[in-house]
């Protein structure tokens, strides 16, 4: 469960713990998709319903359907970590505002053999959300949220964290210099954008983008 970002007032903070938080995985080979207990809940299944591409597809939202087609493809074919934050409609005729997150894992030829991730729902949060703010704040914190996703899944990938760990890390670096965790996450974002994020390099780099970030800040 990701936990409440302390550093962050009410009137911008959507992270409140209360998300449901769960894995996925794709099998490239068999065309087969697994679920975490918590992304069967997310969608209204039961946990030993058979996943298809055609089945996941299904449930996006008609406006989003095409769109995580599209990022199906593109990380099947380039295999750079992604975050995407769309809506499901779950068996009960409900809408979620969901955050997917993840990244491909390629055989030695380069080609995709799986894509693992975590899908993060929103939808309490941003109900709650929604009676204290309205809805300019809600679309503002929206994006805020997709930003600490997106910076979440770079560390991940780059440090080999668990998501708890990932966020905690970049939380420990907004506390410590008293640079908001939305900030931080968006100006990492900024700066990994178009980066490789897998070789020791990378990861001293990312080291000192945090320093920068949280040391150096305009």
């Amino acid at each position: 469960m990701v936990a409440a970002d302390k550093g962050t007032s009410g009137s911008n903070n959507m992270i409140t713990g209360s998300e449901q938080v769960g894995t996925f995985r794709y099998l490239v080979a068999d065309e087969r998709w697994w679920f975490s207990p918590e992304v069967f809940a997310m969608h209204g299944l039961a946990p030993d319903t058979v996943l298809t591409s055609d089945l996941v597809l299904a449930f996006k939202h008609p406006d989003d359907r095409l769109p995580s087609l599209e990022l199906i493809t593109k990380v099947l074919f380039v295999g750079k970590p992604f975050c995407f934050p769309h809506r499901i409609i779950d068996t009960a005729g409900q809408t979620h505002n969901v955050v997917v997150l993840g990244h491909a894992t390629t055989d030695a030829a380069g080609l995709t053999t799986s894509i693992d991730g975590y899908a993060v729902d929103l939808t309490d949060s941003q109900r709650r959300y929604a009676d204290e703010a309205g809805t300019e704040a809600i679309r503002a914190a929206t994006e805020h949220r997709a930003a600490i996703e997106q910076a979440k899944g770079a560390m991940m990938v780059v440090y080999g964290l668990s998501p708890v760990a990932a966020i905690e890390l970049l939380r420990w670096h907004s506390t410590q210099s008293n640079v908001k965790l939305q900030v931080v996450a968006e100006r990492l974002v900024e700066l990994l954008t178009g980066k490789t994020l897998s070789s020791p390099v990378t990861r001293r780099s990312v080291d000192q983008m945090l320093y920068d970030i949280t040391h150096r800040l305009d």
